[in-house]
């Protein structure tokens, strides 16, 4: 016995083969279309993104001495509030020498001088 073969063909075989092609080359032809748009998006957004890099490089040049401006303030800062502690207990030591010098010239009966500050 022998097996009989079994074509799916259609019978004008090279039609088929062509009408596909034809199909093939139209879906081609779009998948062609739609990777060029998205091509030209990559490339806008590259130039963007080149653009940004730019405004970015700007800008880092501009705040280099940001830090060491931020070192000099917290430096004055520091100087202002060490001048204030400094003042702060020269006028405590003033006071108490002034009530020490209130008691000395009480008990020596002298008027005090007057003090114009």
């Amino acid at each position: 016995m022998s097996k009989k073969v079994v074509h799916n063909y259609p019978k004008n075989f090279e039609i088929f083969v062509l009408e596909k092609l034809v199909e093939f080359d139209k879906e081609f032809r779009d998948i062609c279309g739609t990777l060029s748009e998205h091509g030209n998006t990559l490339a806008e957004h590259s130039s963007r993104l080149h653009r940004i890099e730019e405004k970015l490089e700007i800008i880092d040049e501009r705040t280099a001495f940001l830090p060491k401006l931020y070192d000099a303030v917290d430096a004055f800062m520091k100087e202002i509030k060490e001048s204030r502690e400094e003042r702060v207990m020269l006028n405590a030591r003033m006071n108490k020498f002034e009530g020490r010098l209130a008691v000395v010239e009480a008990t020596l009966s002298i008027s005090p001088v007057q003090r114009e500050f």
